[in-house]
This record gives C-alpha cells, structure tokens and sequence, in this order.
C-alpha cells in the first residue's frame, strides 16, 4: 500500500543534468589520465626504454589534435561529444601495438647484433621499417575501415564517431610511418 512506501521526490533538471554530466566527466578523465600512465609504464617495461616510451605515447597524443583538425577543418563536422573522446582509449591500444610491431620486428632482423657500425645498424632499421611498416598498414586499415563503416549508421552520433576514429587511426598511422 502506498502508506507503506515513502514517496521520494525526483528532481530533474538543466542543472541537475550539468552536475551529473560533470561527475561523469572527471570520473572519465581519471580513467584516461589512468589509462595514459599504465600506456607508459607499459611501454617502458616492454621496450627497457624511458626515450622510446616518451616519445611514443607524444606520438599517440599528438595524433588526437592531428585527427580533431582533419574532422573539423577537412570534413566540416562540429559535432563533438562524450562518445568522441573515447577513442583516446582506442589510439593508445593501436599506438602500443605499433611499439610491439616495431619492437619484435627489430628482433627478427637478421643482422649480426655483436655489430655495432653504422652500416650494420642502417640495415636492420631498414628491414625493420620495411617489416613493421606492412604490418601496421594492415592492421590500422582494418581498423580504419571499421571505423568508416561505423559512420554509414543512420544515428548521427555514431556515424561521426565513427567518422573520428577512422580519422585518428590514419593520423596515427602516418605518425608512424612518418
């Protein structure tokens, strides 16, 4: 009976929306920031490397303005919201497997590595670029079309998302083989 149950009050409204949408936010933001720390420290577990780890997670940010520039300025698209800044989780996932790419092809070149002249060192960059760079063309296409295919959909949202995230992970993609 309704005498057995307190009635609760809901209250809703634009503010109501803002404060909930702003808890939401930083709680986003800590998972990312969380995110970018457990990328380094990975990256420097995995390559022994603090420089290459620096210089690859600077690469992975620097692709979202990259990407934000091309989606606004290239294809005319404003519409910016929450679902859109996800895809820093997507990028920091495809710049770690380019390290791992990079890093294991490094690894099976087959140069004498008791060598260290320049000649030598030359060699196994070029066969470990020539390596890694037609193992990351694959997989960032897959994904890119993915994502592409993501922007047919009818709900505007995630077609721009969508549309972002094909745009990120070719803005990546050439900061790598760049």
């Amino acid at each position: 009976s309704a005498e057995e149950r307190p009635l609760r009050p809901l209250v809703f409204g634009s503010r109501i929306l803002q404060q909930q949408f702003a808890e939401v936010s930083v709680t986003d933001m800590v998972w990312a920031a969380g995110s970018v720390v457990f990328v380094y420290a990975y990256l420097f577990f995995h390559t022994g490397s603090i420089f290459v780890a620096s210089l690859e997670l600077l690469q992975i940010l620097c692709s979202m303005p990259l990407a934000i520039l091309v989606y606004k300025l290239v294809y005319g698209i404003d519409f910016f919201q929450t679902l859109h800044s996800l895809s820093v989780f997507i990028i920091l996932g495809i710049g770690c497997d380019a390290v791992f790419i990079f890093v294991d092809a490094w690894n099976q070149a087959p140069v004498n590595v008791l060598r260290t002249d320049d000649e030598t060192l030359i060699k196994r960059m070029r066969f470990t670029y020539e390596r890694a760079s037609k193992a990351l063309f694959v997989t960032s296409f897959t994904t890119f079309a993915a994502f592409l295919a993501t922007g047919s959909s009818q709900i505007m949202p995630i077609a721009t998302f969508g549309f972002f995230s094909a745009t990120l992970v070719m803005m990546n993609l050439l900061l790598d083989l760049v």
